[in-house]
């Protein structure tokens, strides 16, 4: 096996028996570049880095975010503001008078309004690393080995890790217990898993609790796929192997203690530390969870594998580059549910929320669309014309409208804050939008707006 894939796996069959099928080279994307010697699976060379897995249609909410941060707008930080960050954090926990250092530090960082987030991250994850992390990694991104794959199918190798370290990523995954079941399965006995910086809600609470939290969040609007995932199911596979684990769970912050504040119920808001059979103090309330997991026994976990995949990695990538066109490709992958679903709905699902529409509202025969909002329709065969109303923010007199079908400009309006404005949009056959496949369309409206615009059916 060469050298970049030692202690990888075939996600597929389990194997580990990949090779290089062909020179990876230059180009952002190589398909079929690595391949399977037992089931023959092929898998793609993004970006110089070999990506070990593709695409199900369960991925669908995260192939949105992947579009949403692979925008070219988008700002990421560089190893210096990395470090720059690191060192803020510092000076910020050792300081008594934290509002006097906010209002004195000449570093604007400090009081940019994800700083506080930040900072729980550090706190987390310095309280589960002591003594664990001997030392600080040399760098960060050039001297890392980077494998591609999914986290709730690890294109690793049982007991090859002794520490695995996820940070403020469990919330945004699509299947948490099968996420901490391949963290655990990867480590050798006496190997640490430690996470850090995930919300969690009361085990009691529905899905409308998220979508509430989330509804005028304005990255999540955007397309960043955030989770509250419950406290539950953030340990259950701890519970499943608790004989052979020793784990222990850390609270930041902690919320929703119900009724009168007794001297106990005071006493465990203040209490950080629990162990895993205190669990049940904390499934009926929110906070933010860190946890220290260390492998006690073996524990011979089996490996998941993938069976039907509905997206190459490889074909995906080359389209990343080009936000609209990412967007229409997923078009074909979605599930009928978020298919020609009735506007302006009588309620919220996650899908509609990543694609920028608020909750729709009993009162209302409208619904707000933050920036850029998305709906995704079949064309019917004698459909000649697409109909919509659409009105701007009350607080902004020269927003505009643009209007995208299949990633590809349909109209361009300036919008009234006043009033309704009607919108129609060719889609006949002998458009340049007729001419498109007639299955799935997604309709993409982006206001030029700083805030949000309104839309209804159209009035005729």
């Amino acid at each position: 096996m060469p050298s970049g894939l030692h202690g990888c796996r075939c996600v597929r069959c389990g194997a580990a028996r990949l090779v290089e099928a062909r020179a990876s080279g230059t180009a952002d994307v190589v398909k079929e570049a690595i391949e399977c010697a037992s089931c023959r699976a092929t898998y793609d060379f993004i970006w110089g880095t070999p990506f070990l897995g593709h695409y199900e249609t369960s991925d669908v909410l995260g192939l949105f975010e992947i579009a949403s941060n692979a925008r070219e707008d988008n700002l990421y930080a560089s190893r210096q503001d990395a470090e720059r960050i690191e060192r803020l954090l510092r000076r910020y926990e050792e300081t008594d008078d934290k509002e006097a250092f906010t209002s004195a530090c000449p570093d604007d960082f400090v009081r940019a309004p994800w700083f506080q987030n930040r900072y729980i991250e550090y706190l987390g994850f310095k309280t589960i690393a002591a003594r664990v992390l001997i030392r600080r990694g040399l760098g960060v991104a050039p001297e890392a080995r980077w494998i591609g794959g999914f986290a709730h199918v690890l294109p690793f190798e049982n007991d090859t890790f002794d520490v695995v370290c996820c940070n403020a990523a469990l919330h945004h995954m699509r299947d948490v217990p099968a996420a901490m079941h391949e963290m655990l399965r990867v480590l050798k006995p006496d190997g640490w898993l430690l996470t850090s910086g995930d919300p969690f809600r009361a085990d009691h609470g529905n899905d409308d609790v998220e979508l509430d939290v989330f509804d005028e969040h304005p990255a999540v609007l955007l397309g960043v796929n955030e989770s509250v995932p419950t406290f539950g199911r953030l340990v259950e596979t701890l519970v499943a192997h608790e004989s052979r684990l020793d784990v222990e769970l850390h609270t930041l912050a902690l919320f929703g203690i119900r009724g009168r504040v007794t001297q106990l119920m005071a006493r465990l808001l203040r209490k950080r530390s629990w162990r895993l059979n205190e669990r049940r103090r904390l499934a009926n309330v929110r906070g933010s969870l860190a946890m220290k997991v260390r492998v006690t026994r073996r524990l011979n976990l089996h490996a998941r594998t993938q069976a039907a995949t509905a997206l190459r990695a490889g074909d995906y990538a080359d389209v990343l580059s080009n936000y609209d066109a990412a967007v229409a490709s997923l078009a074909p992958l979605l599930p009928a549910a978020f298919v020609d679903r009735p506007f302006p709905g009588d309620r919220q699902t996650k899908f509609e929320l990543l694609n920028g529409w608020q909750r729709p509202r009993s009162e209302r025969d409208y619904r707000m669309g933050y920036r850029r909002a998305r709906w995704f329709l079949t064309r019917p065969e004698d459909a000649d014309m697409l109909r919509f109303a659409v009105k701007g923010p009350r607080s902004q007199s020269d927003a505009s409208l643009l209007v995208q079908i299949d990633g590809s400009q349909a109209a361009a309006v300036a919008l009234r804050p006043d009033g309704w404005l009607d919108v129609e949009v060719s889609v006949a056959r002998g458009s340049s939008f007729g001419r498109l496949p007639t299955t799935r369309r997604s309709t993409t409206i982006a206001s030029r707006s700083r805030g949000g615009s309104s839309w209804r059916r159209p009035s005729r």
